[in-house]
Protein backbone atom coordinates (compact mmCIF):
# COMPACT_ATOMS: atom_id res chain seq x y z
CA UNK A 1 0.00 0.00 0.00
CA UNK A 2 1.42 3.23 -0.90
CA UNK A 3 1.79 6.70 0.93
CA UNK A 4 -1.04 7.95 -1.78
CA UNK A 5 -3.69 4.79 -1.22
CA UNK A 6 -3.86 5.82 2.95
CA UNK A 7 -4.19 9.58 1.97
CA UNK A 8 -0.68 10.82 2.18
CA UNK A 9 -0.40 8.54 5.79
CA UNK A 10 2.13 5.76 6.71
CA UNK A 11 0.72 2.78 8.08
CA UNK A 12 2.31 1.74 11.25
CA UNK A 13 4.41 -1.36 9.16
CA UNK A 14 5.56 1.31 6.57
CA UNK A 15 6.48 3.60 10.21
CA UNK A 16 8.38 0.78 11.46
CA UNK A 17 10.42 -0.51 8.43
CA UNK A 18 11.28 3.02 7.93
CA UNK A 19 12.98 3.16 11.61
CA UNK A 20 14.68 -0.15 10.89
CA UNK A 21 16.17 1.01 7.74
CA UNK A 22 16.97 4.47 9.80
CA UNK A 23 18.44 2.42 13.15
CA UNK A 24 20.59 0.41 10.67
CA UNK A 25 22.01 2.61 9.10
CA UNK A 26 22.71 4.94 11.71
CA UNK A 27 24.25 1.59 13.47
CA UNK A 28 26.78 1.13 10.52
CA UNK A 29 28.04 4.84 10.06
CA UNK A 30 28.76 4.35 13.69
CA UNK A 31 29.99 1.14 13.43
CA UNK A 32 32.33 2.45 10.50
CA UNK A 33 33.52 5.28 12.60
CA UNK A 34 34.53 3.40 15.54
CA UNK A 35 36.68 1.03 13.31
CA UNK A 36 37.82 3.82 11.71
CA UNK A 37 39.34 5.04 14.93
CA UNK A 38 36.67 6.97 16.51
CA UNK A 39 37.50 10.28 17.54
CA UNK A 40 41.34 8.85 16.99
CA UNK A 41 40.95 8.43 13.51
CA UNK A 42 42.86 11.48 11.95
CA UNK A 43 45.55 10.69 14.66
CA UNK A 44 46.06 6.92 13.31
CA UNK A 45 45.38 7.88 9.76
CA UNK A 46 49.02 10.18 10.07
CA UNK A 47 50.85 7.04 11.51
CA UNK A 48 49.31 5.08 8.67
CA UNK A 49 51.04 7.51 6.19
CA UNK A 50 54.28 8.08 8.02
CA UNK A 51 54.58 3.89 8.40
CA UNK A 52 54.41 4.54 12.16
CA UNK A 53 51.42 1.63 12.38
CA UNK A 54 50.60 -0.98 9.62
CA UNK A 55 46.81 -0.80 8.76
CA UNK A 56 46.65 -4.69 8.13
CA UNK A 57 46.69 -6.83 11.01
CA UNK A 58 50.42 -8.14 11.89
CA UNK A 59 50.94 -10.96 14.07
CA UNK A 60 53.08 -10.72 16.71
CA UNK A 61 53.76 -13.76 18.79
CA UNK A 62 55.06 -12.07 21.80
CA UNK A 63 54.88 -11.22 24.04
CA UNK A 64 53.49 -14.69 24.88
CA UNK A 65 52.03 -16.38 28.20
CA UNK A 66 53.54 -19.44 28.69
CA UNK A 67 51.41 -21.93 31.72
CA UNK A 68 53.70 -24.85 32.73
CA UNK A 69 52.22 -27.48 34.82
CA UNK A 70 53.43 -28.23 37.82
CA UNK A 71 51.81 -31.45 38.43
CA UNK A 72 48.52 -31.77 40.73
CA UNK A 73 47.61 -30.39 43.93
CA UNK A 74 45.05 -31.52 46.03
CA UNK A 75 42.20 -28.46 47.25
CA UNK A 76 39.74 -29.31 50.03
CA UNK A 77 36.47 -27.81 48.70
CA UNK A 78 33.22 -27.23 51.16
CA UNK A 79 29.77 -25.78 50.38
CA UNK A 80 26.12 -26.13 52.43
CA UNK A 81 23.70 -27.93 50.99
CA UNK A 82 20.18 -27.58 52.27
CA UNK A 83 17.37 -30.22 52.61
CA UNK A 84 14.10 -29.32 53.80
CA UNK A 85 14.75 -26.71 56.67
CA UNK A 86 17.96 -28.21 57.39
CA UNK A 87 21.57 -26.88 56.10
CA UNK A 88 24.02 -29.82 55.90
CA UNK A 89 27.77 -28.99 55.45
CA UNK A 90 29.51 -31.14 52.92
CA UNK A 91 33.31 -31.41 52.48
CA UNK A 92 35.15 -32.76 49.57
CA UNK A 93 38.77 -33.32 48.21
CA UNK A 94 39.84 -32.68 44.73
CA UNK A 95 42.74 -33.00 42.25
CA UNK A 96 43.44 -30.33 40.20
CA UNK A 97 46.42 -29.56 37.77
CA UNK A 98 48.32 -26.61 38.87
CA UNK A 99 50.16 -24.41 36.51
CA UNK A 100 52.58 -21.48 36.25
CA UNK A 101 51.96 -18.15 34.63
CA UNK A 102 54.72 -16.83 32.96
CA UNK A 103 55.33 -13.93 30.59
CA UNK A 104 58.07 -14.26 27.81
CA UNK A 105 58.96 -11.73 25.36
CA UNK A 106 60.73 -13.60 23.11
CA UNK A 107 61.90 -16.45 21.62
CA UNK A 108 65.18 -16.68 23.66
CA UNK A 109 63.68 -15.87 26.89
CA UNK A 110 61.14 -18.81 25.88
CA UNK A 111 63.49 -21.51 25.72
CA UNK A 112 65.28 -20.33 29.07
CA UNK A 113 61.99 -20.80 30.84
CA UNK A 114 61.03 -23.83 29.33
CA UNK A 115 64.42 -25.39 30.49
CA UNK A 116 64.11 -24.16 33.78
CA UNK A 117 65.39 -20.99 33.74
CA UNK A 118 64.53 -17.78 35.07
CA UNK A 119 62.23 -14.38 33.24
CA UNK A 120 63.99 -11.24 32.25
CA UNK A 121 62.10 -9.43 35.08
CA UNK A 122 63.12 -12.34 37.28
CA UNK A 123 67.00 -11.82 36.32
CA UNK A 124 66.52 -8.08 36.55
CA UNK A 125 64.82 -8.11 40.27
CA UNK A 126 68.22 -10.18 41.43
CA UNK A 127 70.36 -7.94 39.66
CA UNK A 128 68.68 -4.72 41.31
CA UNK A 129 69.29 -7.04 44.62
CA UNK A 130 72.57 -7.66 44.52
CA UNK A 131 73.94 -3.87 43.65
CA UNK A 132 71.70 -3.30 46.90
CA UNK A 133 73.74 -5.69 48.43
CA UNK A 134 77.02 -4.27 47.78
CA UNK A 135 76.38 -0.59 48.15
CA UNK A 136 75.45 -2.07 51.77
CA UNK A 137 78.66 -3.07 51.97
CA UNK A 138 80.37 -0.45 51.26
CA UNK A 139 81.20 -1.62 48.02
CA UNK A 140 81.16 1.01 44.80
CA UNK A 141 79.25 -1.01 42.24
CA UNK A 142 78.29 -0.10 38.44
CA UNK A 143 74.89 -0.63 37.35
CA UNK A 144 76.53 -1.72 34.06
CA UNK A 145 78.15 -4.67 35.82
CA UNK A 146 76.65 -8.35 35.08
CA UNK A 147 75.81 -9.86 38.21
CA UNK A 148 79.01 -12.85 38.19
CA UNK A 149 80.67 -9.51 38.86
CA UNK A 150 78.98 -8.21 41.28
CA UNK A 151 78.82 -11.36 42.63
CA UNK A 152 82.42 -11.45 42.40
CA UNK A 153 83.12 -8.21 43.96
CA UNK A 154 80.63 -9.46 46.76
CA UNK A 155 82.60 -12.74 47.26
CA UNK A 156 81.42 -15.98 48.36
CA UNK A 157 81.53 -15.27 52.07
CA UNK A 158 78.15 -13.92 53.73
CA UNK A 159 78.30 -11.23 55.74
CA UNK A 160 79.79 -11.29 59.13
CA UNK A 161 77.91 -10.63 61.80
CA UNK A 162 80.49 -9.71 64.52
CA UNK A 163 82.20 -7.63 61.96
CA UNK A 164 78.89 -5.41 61.69
CA UNK A 165 78.17 -5.49 65.39
CA UNK A 166 81.75 -3.75 65.75
CA UNK A 167 81.29 -1.20 62.94
CA UNK A 168 77.99 -0.46 64.15
CA UNK A 169 79.76 -0.04 67.79
CA UNK A 170 82.67 2.31 66.23
CA UNK A 171 79.89 4.60 64.84
CA UNK A 172 78.18 4.99 68.23
CA UNK A 173 81.09 5.72 69.86
CA UNK A 174 82.45 8.04 67.99
CA UNK A 175 78.78 9.54 67.83
CA UNK A 176 79.21 9.90 71.91
CA UNK A 177 82.75 11.09 71.35
CA UNK A 178 81.27 13.91 69.22
CA UNK A 179 78.99 14.92 71.87
CA UNK A 180 81.39 15.01 74.46
CA UNK A 181 83.77 17.31 72.46
CA UNK A 182 80.26 19.45 71.76
CA UNK A 183 79.63 19.43 75.28
CA UNK A 184 83.08 20.67 76.55
CA UNK A 185 83.07 23.33 74.04
CA UNK A 186 80.11 24.64 75.51
CA UNK A 187 80.76 24.31 79.21
CA UNK A 188 84.05 26.41 78.14
CA UNK A 189 82.37 29.35 76.82
CA UNK A 190 79.69 29.46 79.16
CA UNK A 191 82.60 29.58 81.48
CA UNK A 192 84.96 31.99 79.68
CA UNK A 193 87.31 29.78 79.16
CA UNK A 194 89.09 28.77 75.54
CA UNK A 195 87.56 25.31 74.24
CA UNK A 196 90.18 22.58 74.54
CA UNK A 197 92.39 21.65 72.20
CA UNK A 198 91.24 18.51 69.49
CA UNK A 199 93.72 15.75 69.43
CA UNK A 200 95.98 15.44 66.87
CA UNK A 201 96.37 12.37 65.20
CA UNK A 202 100.19 12.30 66.01
CA UNK A 203 99.58 12.47 70.02
CA UNK A 204 96.96 9.77 69.81
CA UNK A 205 99.44 7.77 67.75
CA UNK A 206 102.67 8.42 69.96
CA UNK A 207 100.23 7.53 72.96
CA UNK A 208 99.39 4.36 71.34
CA UNK A 209 103.18 2.94 70.99
CA UNK A 210 104.00 4.12 73.93
CA UNK A 211 101.39 1.64 75.28
CA UNK A 212 102.54 -1.06 73.08
CA UNK A 213 106.20 -0.94 74.44
CA UNK A 214 105.00 -1.16 78.12
CA UNK A 215 103.04 -4.29 76.72
CA UNK A 216 99.64 -3.15 76.93
CA UNK A 217 96.70 -4.28 74.62
CA UNK A 218 95.95 -0.93 73.43
CA UNK A 219 91.99 -0.95 71.77
CA UNK A 220 92.08 1.12 68.85
CA UNK A 221 88.70 2.99 70.01
CA UNK A 222 90.49 4.33 72.48
CA UNK A 223 90.50 8.04 72.71
CA UNK A 224 93.08 10.46 74.00
CA UNK A 225 91.81 11.00 77.70
CA UNK A 226 91.42 7.07 77.97
CA UNK A 227 95.18 6.77 76.16
CA UNK A 228 96.66 9.40 78.83
CA UNK A 229 94.53 7.50 81.38
CA UNK A 230 96.39 4.45 80.77
CA UNK A 231 99.55 5.65 80.29
CA UNK A 232 99.72 7.33 83.33
CA UNK A 233 98.45 4.09 85.39
CA UNK A 234 101.67 2.44 83.33
CA UNK A 235 104.45 4.79 84.51
CA UNK A 236 103.03 5.89 87.71
CA UNK A 237 104.78 2.68 89.32
CA UNK A 238 107.99 3.30 87.56
CA UNK A 239 107.62 6.92 88.67
CA UNK A 240 107.54 5.78 91.89
CA UNK A 241 110.27 3.10 91.95
CA UNK A 242 112.59 6.08 90.68
CA UNK A 243 111.72 8.24 93.52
Amino acid sequence: MSETDTGGLLTVAQIEARNRATSAARNRTQTNFLRDGGTYAAILQQKYESGELNPEYVYREYPKLLRISRGTQKFEMGTDIIRGSQVVPKEWTEEREVFDEIVVHDEAEEERVLNGGKTTEQVADEHSALIAQARARGLKIDPSWSMVRIQRELGTQPVNESVLQLQRQVEDLEEKAALRRRIAELEAAAAGRAPPAPATEDEVTQLRASLKEYGLHVDMRWGLPRLREELERVTQPDAGMRA
